[in-house]
């Protein structure tokens, strides 16, 4: 950890394809003692016994994973990582009721409010993206069929997650557009404005 660096929590959410992963990596080398947690990635470092039991084969067709799977995995990530480091929940919370509960958590956790920002891109471009996403990556989930159970639920839950964050929050919406150094600067100033 850099010196002096200061300990902070983030939910990293975002639409579809707008890069989230793509800016975590580089947002991890900038705060080394933010501990992430990425959903997705869990999901696909699963073995086949594990992913059987939280219905991955579901999850991977654009479904919701099973919330009571999620819900348990957060709890565990707020609890267990030490105050040394942040909490970054990547990509998560997605229903409202598993953000109710991570509110409630980070509070009995004791833990300081996290920075919530959300990364937004046009829908036309999430399905540029994934359409070129699909080709070089190979993802099961990038399927065109997915990807419209998961903009359904993005139009269905997202909105409900993301008005309930800003009522309790710090809520910052950045653009996703353009190259991805233009976009860690952006998410580098929201960033420092904020922790000072």
């Amino acid at each position: 950890m850099r010196k002096q660096e200061k300990i902070f929590n983030l939910i990293f959410l975002g639409d579809p394809a707008a890069g989230k992963a793509t800016q975590a990596v580089m947002l991890l080398k900038r705060y080394p003692a933010l501990q992430e947690f990425d959903f997705g990635d869990w999901l696909r470092s699963l073995s086949p016994r594990e992913a059987k039991k939280v219905k991955f084969e579901h999850t991977m067709k654009g479904n919701l994973t099973p919330t009571q799977f999620a819900r348990a995995k957060f709890k565990d990530v707020i609890f267990s990582t030490p105050f040394s480091r942040g909490v970054f929940l990547n990509g998560n919370p997605k229903m409202l009721g598993e953000a109710k509960l991570v509110y409630k958590w980070f509070r009995e956790a004791k833990r300081t409010d996290p920075l919530v920002i959300y990364l937004s891109i046009p829908k036309k471009e999430i399905l540029k993206r994934i359409g070129i996403r699909a080709t070089t990556e190979g993802r099961s989930d990038d399927r065109m069929e997915h990807l419209r159970n998961r903009m359904k639920y993005y139009a269905k839950d997202i909105p409900a997650v993301v008005d309930f964050f800003k009522k309790r929050y710090v809520f910052k919406e950045i653009s996703g557009m353009g190259t991805k150094k233009e976009v860690y600067a952006r998410l580098i100033a929201c960033i420092e404005k904020t922790l000072k």
